[in-house]
């Protein structure tokens, strides 16, 4: 009996796909990004799209999060604020902002963030996606004095793109 059951053994494991006859191999994994990868959009950041100025102003990393705030003044006037804020998640960074308009009101609902999630990084790059959309946010330190960041959307089935160039306030 016991012959028997070793010979079905032998027969089941044979008539396997060669794939599975081997031992799995070991899952490839990447650890998740952390904002230390992220410590390249550090600093004081100012530039203009067109006529209106933009300043950007990104902390250092400190412990599960970066914080940013972006502003826009046209003619002296403030356009729009940003409160950004980068924090740390099992699956990686996730990037968080909220717009306001000049009085602080704000244009997303109260407890309501646009959330992006980190897709593709390097040690000068990072790719932002928003959830549930196609918009995506590159930022990209271009040297030590320029940072880049890119807001990319599709409307109506065709890509826009502004580039927010910045340079570094010393």
């Amino acid at each position: 009996m016991r012959l028997l059951l070793q010979l079905l053994v032998v027969c089941a494991v044979t008539m396997l796909p060669a794939s599975a006859q081997t031992a799995p191999a070991a899952p490839s994994h990447t650890p998740p990004k952390t904002l230390g990868d992220l410590a390249f959009m550090t600093g004081h950041w100012t530039g203009k799209v067109g006529s209106t100025a933009v300043e950007e102003f990104w902390s250092k990393p400190d412990g599960d999060n970066m914080m940013g705030v972006y502003r826009e003044v046209t003619g002296g006037r403030v356009e729009m604020y940003e409160i950004l804020a980068l924090e740390q998640e099992a699956s990686g960074p996730v990037l968080r902002l909220k717009h306001f308009d000049r009085g602080l009101k704000g244009r997303e609902e109260r407890n309501v963030a646009k959330t992006f999630t980190l897709v593709e990084s390097d040690a000068a790059s990072a790719r932002f996606q928003e959830v549930g959309t196609s918009t995506v946010l590159l930022y990209r330190r271009v040297s030590p004095d320029v940072l880049e960041a890119s807001l990319i959307k599709v409307k109506d089935g065709k890509p826009s793109q502004i580039v927010f160039r910045y340079n570094a306030v010393r």
